[in-house]
């Protein structure tokens, strides 16, 4: 499993379920029915061929699905004058599965960072996605 830390790509798990380890590799991780964070989007809701092009409190989201790579690409952005603190990403799909989060990092004010989420061999129709800055709520332990 690889983390990148410097300015690059930003790669993350793809989690769908219990804690285990699938065939791949990858962290899986299934959100229990009802379980939600303040803030999160719950509902998938945009198209394959959508982009989500969002600013909430100053942490600019740009991202879009690529049907060549598999992955959802973009950038996260921070517009302010302030930095921001363990910025990171989650893309939900409506097939239950839920991309990242990418690990956090921080952002000077107006530093750009790629994002790359690799999505689910499992067919999905619908996504949402957002950011999340400050206390890491999502942290898993994986051995």
């Amino acid at each position: 499993m690889g983390i990148v830390l410097s300015f690059g790509p930003i790669q993350a798990q793809e989690h769908s379920g219990s804690h285990e380890h699938g065939a791949s590799g990858n962290n899986e991780h299934r959100r229990d029915k009802g379980e939600a964070r303040e803030g999160e989007e719950e509902k998938a809701e945009l198209s394959k061929t959508a982009v989500y092009d969002v600013t909430k409190k100053g942490l600019r989201l740009y991202l879009a699905y690529n049907v060549t790579t598999n992955a959802f690409e973009g950038y996260l952005e921070n517009m302010g004058t302030k930095a921001i603190k363990k910025a990171r990403v989650e893309v939900h799909l409506d097939n239950g599965i839920e991309l990242g989060p990418t690990p956090s990092h921080n952002l000077s004010p107006k530093q750009k960072l790629p994002v790359n989420l690799k999505a689910s061999r499992k067919p999905f129709k619908l996504w949402s996605a957002h950011a999340e800055q400050g206390s890491n709520e999502h942290a898993h332990t994986h051995g």
